[in-house]
């Protein structure tokens, strides 16, 4: 091995520079393990071996003795000048000749045959490399680096103690200053390392041993290379580092995902939560329930109960455990994207991933706590780098032009309702640029990464330049409105989420920045979301439930900034998005209403709920229009007879939606009081005899943990039934009394009538 080592670029007596010695030490690597003995060994090896980097204490552990060789003859080399003495700092200088050297040797040998357009000695054999061989490869020089930039340097009596850093961490920067680096393109280099992951992310092999060396050794390694280049930044002007600390994120978060798991997974509710932290309460599990539902209402129950203390029915506590839940199951599968590339299992890449986002993060915020959420870390990093930036990287990542080579990007005529994004093919290749896959769907690691770091950069608190944040949300749309266009049901919700991070962010910037996006896709988006809500009937409840929300959104935002949509006032794209949320309810009634409760939930409490009670709000009673249509859809919810928590569900979000609608439409809902009040004060017996068959289950002791939750939710619907025939009653007056005076004299419900009407004159009042 030393006598390869010392003959590979000449005679050892050659004065050699540090920069080739680097270059010839990883060439002499790639062709040790690639010589066929030692590629044998590496592709019938099985054994698996976690990274020493991932094992208690952390400790390096000895090179292997091609690695030892060359270890000794770099540090010769580079103790030959005038820095000998500075033992940190030289061994820093070699960290970051090694990595210098990734381009030109490492990089290419990953690459695919057809791009290897520079053809070296450590890339002649390239073909012959397998994946066992290419992770040794990797590993090795993984090990290498890091016995130089992991150097402990032994500090002098009189020597500077930085304060809560760490001296293994510090990768012996001291002293060294960036002029003495000229060759160290640190933002070159993390282009050259996120290439190389994004490739192994993209064809996992179907072997099992392959894809857990790629999965817990080569990926966990390339992202413990970026963190070893990201460290060696510290002495380095903060401006200048920037561009590398966003490439470096940009890697990270692929792997860590929304930070629920060990692994790159992004789950609908979770993203949600981070764009509507008051809605979800905290929790994702929160997120739409059934008492924010009650809260948006317009009258709300609650607010009746807070103000009069001599309101005689039972009061709606938000502790309830049937209002505190959420009308869609976002622990579903079909709502959680999946990242193959990590294993969920060890977490290994995860926690790797996270150490780099936290190296990242020290190097913007050296006092920063270590203990902090990825929600948290992620803002922190936009503070500091600046929202603008990262969600332009963020863009240019998902688009394809953040690394490799640059490509135009170029709509397609041809999409279901948006200009599909294509990449522009070379000429020369003979492919029809129309038939390649979008960057995203080759490359599905470009998904979370976009999606995870724009919905963080979106929730940051708004910056003192108020055009920075408009420019966020001209960079995050067309990536949301691209997965909006996908062929994937789940890219659609993440697609849709995405409008609901913009919508909600902008919400809170009315009054700072100038919105320009939405008037230049204020019409594609309304197109996009009245297509979407057309169309995702027999999507998964949170795919629909989230265009839903999405639509609801943009309705407020369009109140909120008063701007209207080519001509079309947020009232009438209110109306449209409605009668639209009304058509697709109306399908799954028609379909079946086993199964299909769950949408319904879904379509009420996030789209139909909200933009009722919008509408309501309105002097010129907005909700005329949808009033037949609402009703026809509305009051067959609200009749269905059952017991179980997903039809109790319906039906509370029904009532509401009930209440608003009444509100909104009072000029014509005399006309319709007898239908409404009969519908009401039957859902009320059916209640009553519901609570009287669960009580005799409890008495019999045949009572279970579900039967009290179906009590739980029974007695709340008939809470809720009661404060929305006392709308009905004070809206529709003469035609619902009618109704009530009949009950009056032939059922005795003297305290139910009277509690409505109580409610009924303090409403008017």
């Amino acid at each position: 091995h030393y006598k390869r080592a010392r003959n590979f670029r000449g005679s050892s007596s050659e004065t050699v520079p540090a920069m080739d010695s680097s270059l010839s030490c990883c060439e002499s690597i790639i062709q040790h393990y690639s010589v066929p003995v030692h590629a044998r060994v590496c592709s019938l090896d099985n054994e698996r071996r976690v990274p020493y980097f991932d094992l208690p204490g952390n400790a390096v552990p000895n090179l292997s003795p091609i690695c030892a060789v060359w270890h000794k003859k770099l540090s010769g080399a580079s103790a030959s000048g005038d820095d000998a003495n500075r033992s940190g700092s030289h061994h820093a200088d070699i960290a970051r000749d090694l990595l210098s050297a990734y381009g030109e040797t490492l990089h290419l040998c990953q690459r695919p045959r057809c791009d290897t357009k520079v053809k070296t000695a450590a890339t002649a054999q390239k073909q012959d490399l397998g994946v066992g061989t290419i992770v040794e490869v990797v590993q090795q020089y993984e090990l290498l680096v890091a016995h130089f930039a992991c150097h402990n340097v032994a500090p002098s009596d009189d020597a500077d103690k930085v304060e809560g850093e760490d001296k293994r961490t510090q990768v012996g920067a001291d002293n060294c200053s960036a002029d003495s680096e000229p060759s160290f393109d640190s933002e070159e280099i993390a282009r050259q390392i996120l290439e190389d992951i994004m490739q192994w992310t993209t064809k996992l092999p179907n072997d099992k041993e392959n894809l857990w060396k790629i999965q817990n050794n080569l990926l966990p390694c390339l992202l413990r290379l970026l963190r070893h280049a990201i460290a060696l930044l510290r002495e380095r002007d903060l401006n200048e580092s920037k561009p590398a600390l966003v490439i470096a994120t940009v890697a990270a978060v692929a792997f860590v995902g929304d930070g629920t798991m060990d692994c790159g997974s992004i789950n609908l509710g979770n993203l949600l939560r981070w764009a509507l932290p008051e809605e979800a309460g905290g929790e994702s599990s929160s997120l739409l329930s059934l008492a924010s539902a009650l809260d948006q209402c317009n009258p709300c129950p609650l607010s009746v109960i807070r103000h009069k203390e001599e309101y005689r029915i039972s009061r709606l506590t938000l502790t309830n455990d049937f209002l505190t839940r959420s009308a869609i199951d976002w622990t579903s599968k079909s709502s959680c994207f999946e990242a193959g590339w990590s294993d969920s299992d060890t977490g290994i890449a995860a926690r790797t991933a996270m150490d780099l986002m936290m190296e990242v993060l020290s190097i913007l915020e050296p006092k920063s706590r270590g203990n902090l959420s990825l929600f948290s870390m992620l803002q922190n990093i936009c503070r500091h780098v600046g929202v603008k930036k990262i969600a332009s990287a963020a863009r240019a990542h998902f688009f394809g032009r953040l690394v490799g080579k640059s490509v135009e990007i170029q709509p397609r005529q041809n999409g279901g309702f948006m200009p599909m994004i294509k990449r522009i093919n070379d000429d020369s290749s003979g492919e029809d640029p129309n038939n390649r896959e979008k960057p995203h769907i080759e490359t599905p690691m470009r998904i979370p990464s976009a999606v995870v770091l724009l919905s963080a950069a979106l929730s940051c608190p708004g910056s003192d330049d108020d055009d920075e944040m408009d420019t966020a949300y001209l960079d995050a749309l067309p990536v949301g409105l691209s997965l909006l266009d996908d062929a994937q049901s789940l890219h659609q919700g993440l697609g849709a989420s995405m409008l609901v991070s913009v919508c909600e962010s902008a919400c809170s910037q009315v009054e700072k920045g100038s919105l320009d996006f939405v008037s230049r896709y204020g019409q594609l988006i309304a197109s996009v979301l009245e297509e979407e809500i057309r169309i995702s009937g027999r999507d998964d409840p949170t795919i629909l439930g989230t265009v839903c929300l999405a639509s609801s959104k943009f309705v407020k935002l369009l109140v909120s900034s008063r701007c209207s949509v080519q001509g079309l006032s947020a009232t009438s794209l209110a109306r449209k998005f409605v009668i639209e949320m009304f058509n697709a309810i109306t399908t799954q009634i028609h379909t079946c209403q086993n199964g299909n409760n769950e949408r319904i939930s879904a379509v009420l409490a996030a789209g139909v709920n909200p933009i009722l009670a919008q509408l309501a709000t309105c002097r010129e009673a907005a909700s005329v229009e949808v009033a037949r249509k609402g009703l026809s859809v509305l009051l067959p919810v609200i009749g269905w007879s059952g017991m179980d928590i997903d039809t109790r569900s319906a039906q509370a979000v029904a009532l509401s939606s009930l209440v608003s609608l009444l509100v909104g439409a009072y000029p014509i809902m005399p006309r319709k009081g007898k239908q409404i009040m009969i519908e009401i004060i039957l859902l009320l017996d059916r209640c009553t005899k519901d609570t009287a068959f669960l009580n005799d289950q409890d008495a019999s002791g045949r009572s279970g943990s579900y039967t009290n939750d179906m009590r739980s939710a029974t007695e709340t619907i008939a809470e809720i039934a009661r404060f929305s025939a006392a709308v009905c009653l004070a809206v529709c007056e003469d035609s619902a009394a009618s109704i009530l005076g009949h009950v009056e004299s032939t059922q005795q419900r003297d305290e139910l009538l009277d509690d409505i009407r109580f409610v009924a004159d303090y409403l008017k009042a």
